[in-house]
């Protein structure tokens, strides 16, 4: 009878001290290829830092619903037109959905503005 065993999860320590040793080898490919490293990401801001509290006020226009936000196992609801005080990774959060909107939209009138191009050539 064969048995389902997991492999052991590894720990915080060893998590960090691969990633340390990744950053070190993603450092010297830097080095021998002469390009610069990026600016600090998210994952390494101090948690604290990223719980601190931030005050909004979400925009009314067209929609009066509140938003709804999930994040991992929390949940927010955000009023619209008042001033509401949401961790900063939520703030950070709806940031990266916002640019992410605005990406797609600005891909959508780049390919609505090609297609209506292409069907002029078409009407002779």
């Amino acid at each position: 009878m064969a048995t389902n065993t997991k492999p052991a999860e590894p720990t915080v320590e060893e998590l960090r001290a691969l990633l340390k040793e990744k950053e070190q080898e993603i450092a010297a490919l830097r080095r021998n290829t002469g390009t610069s490293a990026p600016a600090q990401t998210a994952y390494t801001e101090d948690g604290d830092a990223l719980k601190r509290r931030v005050t909004i006020r979400l925009p009314i226009a067209g929609n009066k619903e509140p938003l709804f936000v999930r994040f991992g196992d929390e949940t927010f609801t955000i009023r619209r037109g008042v001033d509401v005080s949401i961790p900063y990774y939520i703030w950070l959060h709806l940031e990266e959905s916002r640019q992410a909107e605005d990406a797609i939209q600005m891909r959508m009138n780049d390919l609505t503005g090609s297609f209506a191009d292409r069907v002029e050539l078409y009407r002779l």
